[in-house]
This record gives structure tokens, sequence and C-alpha cells, in this order.
């Protein structure tokens, strides 16, 4: 199994529950990269995929139940932090592991990204919608896409391909061709959003 390198690039529910899954024995660290804390570290000690306790630095491990909810509360807030793994060694830890009901239900997780609070959203454009839009593309389109589209509808407005056109549909396939033009600027201009 092969965690992310940065919490940013997954969410703590995620890797919690890949762990659980995969039934390991270790501790899970994360040293926070922002803000005041930065640098401070974290471990999750897990026995075959349960959490059975947690610790900050060197600190002693906290294994009673309230206490290992509260910290792990805490840690779900985090936005970013530098992740490693390492194998279990023997020492304290919770009499009964937490279930996974326990430490994952009600978490933000990767599928929720865009609909839950707590989560990094999604960040919608609204000119970069109306420009997909105009160029009858949707919100996941590539910029290989929007290019097409681009050169098929342009090939299709362009005033000069209508040289036989009177001279008010010429001036309206100008006009269209003018926000197909400004449209597809503003895709090269504002990326896709990362999901």
């Amino acid at each position: 199994m092969q965690l992310p390198g940065k919490l940013r690039l997954s969410t703590l529910g995620d890797l919690l529950g890949s762990l659980h899954r995969a039934g390991v024995s270790g501790v899970l660290a994360l040293r926070e990269l922002q803000g005041t804390a930065a640098g401070r570290r974290h471990r999750i000690h897990l026995r075959r995929g349960l959490i059975v306790g947690v610790s900050a630095s060197e600190g002693e491990v906290i294994v009673d139940r309230d206490g290992v909810k509260k910290y792990l509360d805490r840690l779900f807030l985090l936005q970013d932090a530098e992740l490693s793994f390492h194998v279990a060694r023997p020492g304290a830890e919770l009499e009964v592991p937490l279930t996974p009901p326990e430490f994952l239900h009600g978490r933000p997780r990767g599928r929720d990204r865009e609909g839950r609070e707590g989560v990094r959203r999604v960040v919608e454009n609204p000119a970069r919608r109306q420009a997909l839009a105009a160029l009858g593309l949707g919100a996941g389109a590539t910029a290989r896409e929007v290019q097409r589209a681009f050169r098929a509808q342009a090939l299709a407005l362009h005033p000069d391909r209508h040289s036989g056109a009177s001279e008010e549909r010429r001036a309206e396939l100008s006009r269209a061709f003018a926000r197909l033009t400004q449209a597809y600027r503003i895709l090269l201009e504002t990326p896709s959003p990362a999901r």
C-alpha cells in the first residue's frame, strides 16, 4: 500500500479508511506544514487497521477513548501535513480499539470534496462556466477538447467563410465569432480546477 506524501493530496478520512481496509499495524505520522503549529508532529497508532492510540510529538500515547476521539477531531481539521507510516512497536494502547464508525463516520472524505463543510471545495469560476457553455462543453472538458470545439465552431462562424451572405448576416456572424473568441481566451487564462 502506498500513501500520498502530503495530506492535501487526500483526506485523513480516506487515509484511515485505506489503512483500516488493509488491516495494517503501525503508526501514521503527520507533520504539520502550515500555520503557527508548522513542524508539530502527531501520531495515530493502529493495530490491524483499528486505532489504538494517538500521540503528539514525542509525548505520551493517549489511550483513553474520549481523549483519542478529541485528539482525532483536531487532526481532522488539518489542511496539510507531511505523511509517513512506520511499523508498530509494542507499547501503550487502548484495550478495545476504536471501530471504523467511531473514527470515520461523518468525517470528510475525498468523495465529498464538493459537498461538505470542512473539506476543500472546488472553486467554480462563473466566467469559465459560461465560456464552456458557449463552446458547448461540460465542466470536465480538457484543454484539448476546448481547442477542438473552438476550432470547429470558428470554422463554421468565421465571417470570411460566408462571403455571399447579406451584410446583416455577416454582422451577426461577426458578433458570434467575437463571443466565441472571447470564450476561448477566458478558457486559456483560467485553467480547469483540480478535482
